[in-house]
């Protein structure tokens, strides 16, 4: 058998060979397409968030993408794509409207134009489907001597303080835009991989891919709202929520019980989670 084993590896080595240098020449001719022009791409994050401070094993995963043009990036979940998309083929078939997981998915969409410096970001659906135009992240990020090999790119460490919480982030000049997950933008390659100090916040980049123009949709269709307006509409539904579904309905309506004021901003994370992205007074900050 041994024989058998050594005899079919030195009848296969040349294919071998073959295989794993026509990989690092693809590799190779990939990286240089980035490195000189990137178009259109698509990057794949998974994001393992142990939102509870007070029991670490309590996780959630999500899965989102990334997508780029040249001055643009648009990130979003891609769980919550998928799922929306199965409701929706069954709401086509069925013509009933029904969950189709308990998990709640992440419903921010964050858009950037690096051209003019802008952030738009839409909003929840609770309060209404709009975009608004939000602060651009004024990062400074400090760009560390520090070296490692992330998914065959080349990327050097950089730290920051953002919106309360300290993250280490892994970043490649071989993907030549200033993009990355959420809102960790401004260096001089994509993003690889992102970590806030806790260990409680963990971006990880699975995959990366050029794109056909023509295949990307980085625009947002929902209805613009300045951020103040949209901070008065949610302070509206806590203070007054059956007002406010009757002005969102447009007509009147009866309710018993009557609904009581809400004890929470609806811009706040729920409860549950204690250790959000961003410290919580960042959600409603003018």
């Amino acid at each position: 058998m041994k024989l058998l084993k050594e005899l079919h590896y030195k009848q296969n080595r040349p294919i071998m060979k073959k295989i794993i240098y026509n990989t690092l020449i693809l590799n190779l001719i990939l990286i240089n397409c980035y490195s000189q022009s990137l178009s259109f791409a698509k990057s794949k994050y998974v994001l393992t968030h142990h939102y509870d401070s007070l029991n670490f094993s309590n996780i959630q995963e999500e899965s989102f993408i990334l997508i780029l043009s040249e001055k643009h990036s648009l990130f979003k979940s891609l769980d919550k794509e998928i799922v929306d998309s199965i409701m929706k083929s069954n709401y086509n078939k069925t013509g009933i409207m029904m969950p189709v997981t308990d998990k709640k998915f992440t419903n921010e969409k964050i858009l950037f134009d690096f051209s003019s410096n802008e952030m738009v970001t839409t909003t929840l659906k609770t309060v209404g489907n709009f975009k608004t135009k939000r602060t651009f992240p004024e990062i400074n990020w400090d760009i560390k001597n520090i070296s490692r090999k992330i998914m065959g790119f080349d990327c050097q460490q950089a730290i920051c303080e953002y919106h309360g919480r300290k993250f280490s982030v892994w970043f490649t000049n071989e993907i030549p835009i200033k993009a990355g997950p959420w809102k960790l933008v401004g260096l001089p390659g994509l993003i690889i991989e992102a970590e806030d100090e806790t260990k409680s916040i963990q971006f990880k980049l699975i995959s990366f891919e050029l794109s056909d123009k023509d295949k990307i949709n980085i625009d947002l269709s929902e209805e613009e709202i300045s951020w103040p307006e949209y901070l008065r509409l949610a302070k509206f539904m806590q203070d007054d929520p059956h007002a406010f579904m009757e002005q969102r309905l447009g007509k009147k309506f009866t309710v018993t019980p009557p609904m009581e004021p809400m004890k929470r901003n609806p811009l706040l994370p729920s409860q549950r989670i204690n250790f959000p992205l961003e410290a919580l007074e960042y959600y409603t900050q003018q």
